[in-house]
């Protein structure tokens, strides 16, 4: 952002007369208002766009569904549907993180962090504003290939893939395009749409959305995988470079904390909000028959608008992702780099998968017919928040001691290196005063005796 200024008009009161006043974009955690306007605008639009065609392209979907379950599924298109959606799994979402995290920069694994969390914020908040059914709970005689209790708009599957397809495009391929040959770019560009387009057409011909469902999800995915990539990356990385080579006791960590905690609070306040607006708001009785009757077992003890609020304890991925890094500047001297070899690299894999899968495993001690309360802790918000603070405060620490990374040249401050360094450079700084007088006294002495 460059500055702004502006000569101001001066006249005969004016008591600063051609005064120079600086004219600066406001800022809110890094991020112009205009480009916060630019991207909620670009969701506002999108999601109007939904809402006009809703009613056709449902319609379209219902005819194209009913004309698949009469005349059969081809096998081929039915396997190929069935494992492209896997992309949109946590399964592979999480997994790519993780291994990013071990074989990539630390500000990358913390940027995909928050990648997924701006990304669970908007789809949780979408399915309990837009609340509209998934083809079978809509209509009678549409048979489910696979069944979730939560509603159908957006479509989590579309928004998770468009998000985190879009996101790894535009950070291993379009960063790189001037690296790369014009043949390897077009092929990434290729298996991006395929990707992208391939799970749309699978929630469709699998009768798990309908078509304006699962184009609004993708939009959003890709919309938010553009304002994160070009607006908040650049900034992220630039705070991670200040952290690195700033001392902790030249940190305002109270004021990070406090931005972070606040942030969060926020983000959850409002999904409690709209989830006890729901409660007071009427769903259609066939909807809810459909559901029952199609999809029975545990998977239906939570529905709708009960089925997406736990999900919603993910969106603490990022936020104490950022904590874990905070605590790891203040409180640890370690500077480790993930530049090793596959000796170093797949341990390290390993134990962080360990770490990971202890956290995940809590998701087995609670069934979906408990309190939405305990499912949202134990099932998203420890696994998740907990998992990304463990291994963004400890990791580094922990695998340079059991050397399993290497030390980085570049040097990260300590609270107690800097105490000393500072004591040192104070007494530094009085020997050199102390010499500078004495030899300007002899100087002195010196001339009155030539004198």
């Amino acid at each position: 952002m460059t500055d702004k200024y502006r000569k101001l008009p001066s006249g005969p009161n004016d008591p600063q007369e051609g005064r120079m006043t600086q004219f600066v974009e406001k800022k809110y955690l890094g991020i112009t208002f205009k480009e916060y306007g630019y991207f909620l605008g670009s969701i506002i639009i999108i999601t109007i766009l939904n809402i006009i065609s809703r009613d056709y392209l449902y319609k379209l979907t219902i005819e194209i569904i009913l004309k698949l379950q009469e005349e059969g599924r081809e096998p081929f298109w039915f396997w190929f549907f069935k494992y492209i959606t896997k992309l949109g799994d946590s399964h592979t979402l999480y997994g790519l993180l993780l291994l990013i995290y071990v074989f990539k920069s630390r500000a990358l694994a913390l940027h995909y962090t928050m990648i997924i969390s701006t990304m669970m914020f908007f789809l949780c908040i979408m399915k309990m504003i837009v609340r509209f059914p998934r083809p079978y709970q809509y209509h009678d005689d549409i048979i489910p290939t696979s069944c979730s209790g939560q509603w159908g708009c957006p479509s989590a599957t579309s928004i998770r893939v468009g998000t985190m397809v879009m996101s790894v495009y535009l950070d291993f391929v379009y960063d790189k395009r001037n690296r790369m040959h014009p043949i390897f770019y077009g092929i990434g560009s290729l298996l991006t749409f395929i990707g992208i387009f391939g799970v749309m057409c699978s929630r469709v011909y699998l009768a798990a959305h309908s078509i304006n469902q699962v184009i609004f999800g993708s939009t959003i995915g890709v919309e938010i995988a553009l304002f994160l990539h070009f607006c908040v990356k650049p900034r992220l990385y630039k705070h991670l470079a200040k952290l690195q080579t700033k001392s902790p006791l030249q940190t305002n960590y109270k004021s990070l904390v406090l931005k972070a905690v606040t942030m969060f609070i926020l983000s959850q306040i409002t999904f409690l909000v709209y989830y006890y607006v729901a409660n007071f708001t009427e769903i259609d009785p066939k909807y809810r028959a459909n559901l029952l009757n199609k999809c029975p077992g545990e998977i239906t003890a939570k529905i709708f608008h009960e089925a997406a609020f736990p999900y919603i304890g993910k969106t603490a991925l990022g936020f104490f992702g950022y904590l874990g890094v905070l605590v790891h500047h203040k409180y640890f001297t370690s500077n480790a780099s993930n530049e090793t070899g596959l000796k170093q690299s797949i341990p390290r894999l390993g134990l962080s998968f360990i770490i990971v899968w202890i956290f995940v495993k809590q998701l087995e001690l609670v069934d979906w017919y408990q309190s939405i309360w305990i499912l949202y802790f134990n099932k998203t918000f420890i696994p998740c928040g907990g998992a990304a603070f463990i291994l963004c405060a400890l990791g580094d620490s922990v695998f340079e001691q059991i050397g399993l990374m290497n030390k980085d040249q570049g040097r990260k401050y300590c609270v107690f290196l800097h105490e000393s360094e500072e004591n040192d450079d104070s007494q530094n700084l009085n020997d050199t005063n102390n010499s500078e007088k004495t030899e300007s006294l002899l100087s002195k002495k010196d001339k009155q005796n030539k004198v």
